[in-house]
């Protein structure tokens, strides 16, 4: 058993940028650029893409099997059953997950969410719970094994079964919470990809940076440091759950 298994859920099939998560970003398609900047050191976790098996998403699978990425598929709608249908393919203490249209993630933000897990004894951990203050698009949830198996026993509602979480975050005596904060409030910076704007920020910022891999703290700095980027998207608003399910 790994001590960490990081699921990145990815689908093609977007409401308002259809195909995101295989647009290109520092040369390479968005879901690799994440694979990337998420690979964990040698044996600290294990890293799955979870996506479905519609039609739809037979891209993902052959970028994924082209570039040795492993990729599993399960239900269209039901992602709570593909969350655990990945799990029990790669068992693990802790659950990490990340999704499809969030490229800024990297691993030391991840560190740093399973250490506030670890530290605070906590059933759930994430960058979102309230008030979030990390810029919108740097999600990262991690939870127990546990928690995903009882949420996958339990949660019956059509929202627990498509955006996986629910069923623990609404449990905190069950699941004790750990908030993990930002150094200051930037929640109002949006780096996530859902439209034609976002992924043109985003694009601005991995040219300047010159290296896929730049870390999230360095890519923010850049956008802090034009404004004229961050208003370009100033004005969408957030959907409450990524639809790159």
């Amino acid at each position: 058993m790994t001590p960490v298994l990081v699921i990145l859920q990815a689908r093609m099939a977007s409401t308002r940028l259809p195909g995101k998560v295989l647009a290109t970003i520092g040369n390479v398609p968005m879901l690799l650029a994440i694979a990337r900047r998420v690979a964990p050191p040698a044996g600290a976790a294990a890293f799955v893409v979870a996506t479905s098996t519609d039609q739809a998403d037979d891209p993902i699978v052959r970028v994924c099997e082209r570039e040795s990425v492993t990729v599993l598929r399960g239900s269209q709608d039901d992602c709570l059953d593909r969350f655990e249908m990945v799990a029990r393919a790669f068992p693990a203490e802790t659950i990490v997950r990340i999704t499809g249209d969030n490229p800024l993630v990297d691993w030391p933000l991840i560190e740093k969410v399973l250490a506030a897990k670890e530290a605070q004894g906590a059933g759930y951990a994430s960058t979102n719970l309230p008030p979030a203050t990390f810029p919108t698009g740097l999600s990262v949830e991690a939870f127990s094994r546990t928690a995903l198996s009882e949420a996958w026993t339990h949660g019956i509602r059509p929202y627990e079964r498509e955006h996986i979480t629910p069923y623990i975050i609404d449990a905190p005596d069950k699941y004790p919470q750990a908030r993990v904060a930002d150094v200051r409030d930037r929640y109002h910076l949006r780096v996530t990809v859902d439209t034609p704007e976002d992924l043109t920020v985003v694009r601005h910022l991995f040219h300047a940076a010159a290296d896929i891999l730049a870390p999230w703290e360095e890519l923010i700095g850049i956008l802090e440091a034009h404004p004229e980027w961050a208003a370009l998207n100033s004005h969408v608003v957030q959907r409450r759950v990524h639809d790159s399910a």
